[in-house]
């Protein structure tokens, strides 16, 4: 039968707590975890002086009956150590509810369990993970869809925030952009190859981005420019492993998680051993076969890239071939996202990304710009990716003026060409609702973000 589950936790580090349970979960007899919601963080209900809780709902399949799956979600409380003798919704480690079993409604007194969880209308910590589940799933009794009781019933908590865990810090999305800041390590990216070669010139870098207002910083060895020579596991880490290590330990950037640009497993398991705290893979998965098992392992946020072929093939006639851009890019990421899921990645983990630029040509870019939202499937959170891109250059082809190549060389306060333009496709991501935007040029765009922001985001006000 497919059961929900309800996942709580407010002490110690709540994201590993909710990534055991579910491990442990999955290896309960007859059962197969199915996927996961977004991770919620909420204010805690009637005891005030605790910590905030981190909840989650868990879909599984399962055939232990309700009584006996009771005992064995309490043993997994057990085993993790919640301590049952704090007072009634106090603090705890972990805590494992049966929200829904199939259609079933169950009463029983001893040992007392009452499906679907009676409290659930005055809980918008559980019917907001669930909607990202089963929204439409009606509800045992009640006549409604799960989203219809969120939407109707439930009272709202304007506290409740989705977020995004990571070792450093918890992202919190709705509230304002992020910006994830660029750090090439390479001699050939498109953009900026070779300027950040040497560790101390990469750190310096890096202290500049975080003090223009880099939430996040996004380091790569490799470079993925149409064409560029794929270089070894070895030579990758040896550009990247000395900057995140330094940066790492580094007190200017204490609390700015890093992001290893990488679709190379050893690489990122080599990344995350010198501190690295999220995986950005341009392949989604695709380019080597080990990567999704990898990220499930490490259970890191995992920034999941639409991308067809490798950097070598993307820009061929059959990759950048679609009937419908949008559609399609939606349909291929939601088969790499279920793959994932497959292989053990919890979707609180994903975050999507169109992949703007790679595999698609000017137009093409353009247009999932227009409808980026369209691109997100499961209303996963979401990356947009358009800094400095070629279909920037697309959009000045036909001017008298502004061509990159008219230009005099760039003085080191000179902006970059295709800032302006950045900055247009960057405010057109906030106003489609994206989570992060990667970008070169911070000290400029994050006054973009920071007005896009103040106009679509209420609680930028």
């Amino acid at each position: 039968r497919r059961v929900y589950l309800g996942l709580g936790t407010n002490l110690g580090e709540r994201a590993k707590n909710m990534a055991e349970a579910v491990g442990l979960i999955s290896k309960l007899p007859e059962t197969r975890v199915v996927s996961t919601s977004s991770l919620y963080q909420s204010t805690p209900a009637h005891v005030q002086d605790q910590p905030m809780f981190l909840n989650a709902a868990l879909s599984i399949d399962t055939a232990i009956p309700p009584l006996q799956l009771m005992s064995e979600l309490q043993k997994i409380e057990n085993y993790m150590g919640r301590d049952r003798s704090v007072v009634r919704y106090g603090p705890r480690l972990i805590d494992i509810d049966i929200l829904l079993y199939g259609d079933q409604s169950i009463n029983v007194a001893k040992p007392h369990l009452e499906v679907p969880h009676p409290q659930i209308k005055q809980r918008p910590f559980v019917l907001k993970p669930l909607c990202d589940l089963c929204p439409e799933l009606v509800m045992p009794d009640q006549g409604k869809t799960i989203h219809e009781i969120y939407r109707d019933d439930c009272t709202k908590d304007d506290s409740l925030r989705r977020i995004i865990a990571t070792s450093k810090r918890d992202l919190i999305l709705g509230d304002r952009t992020y910006i994830m800041g660029i750090l090439n390590c390479t001699p050939d990216s498109f953009s900026d190859g070779g300027k950040y070669l040497d560790v101390d010139l990469a750190v310096d870098h890096a202290h500049d981005l975080i003090l223009n207002g880099a939430d996040i910083l996004d380091i790569g060895g490799q470079s993925t420019r149409p064409n560029a020579p794929m270089i070894s596991d070895e030579e990758e880490i040896e550009r990247v492993i000395p900057v995140i290590e330094k940066l790492s330990t580094d007190e200017q950037c204490k609390g700015i998680p890093i992001s290893i640009d990488s679709f190379r497993p050893k690489v990122v398991e080599a990344a995350m051993d010198a501190g690295a705290d999220i995986i950005n893979d341009i392949s989604g998965g695709t380019l080597h076969e080990d990567m999704l098992s990898t990220a499930a392992r490490l259970q890191v946020p995992y920034i999941l890239m639409h991308m067809r072929g490798d950097p070598s093939t993307m820009t061929s006639k059959e990759n950048i071939s679609y009937d419908n851009v949008v559609e399609t890019v939606k349909h291929e990421i939601k088969t790499q996202v279920l793959r994932s899921e497959e292989l053990g990645i919890l979707r609180w983990n994903i975050i999507s990304d169109p992949g703007i630029g790679f595999a698609k040509a000017a137009p093409q870019s353009l247009e999932l710009l227009k409808d980026m939202r369209a691109t997100v499937p499961f209303d996963l959170p979401f990356l947009s990716g358009p800094s400095r891109k070629s279909f920037i250059q697309y959009c000045f082809q036909n001017r008298n003026r502004g061509l990159e190549n008219e230009l005099p060389p760039l003085s080191p306060l000179t902006p970059h060409p295709r800032v302006w333009g950045t900055a247009a496709a960057v405010t057109a991501s906030v106003f489609a609702g994206a989570d992060i935007v990667r970008v070169h040029d911070v000290r400029e765009m994050i006054d973009v973000v920071t007005v896009a922001d103040k106009i679509v985001r209420t609680h930028c006000r």
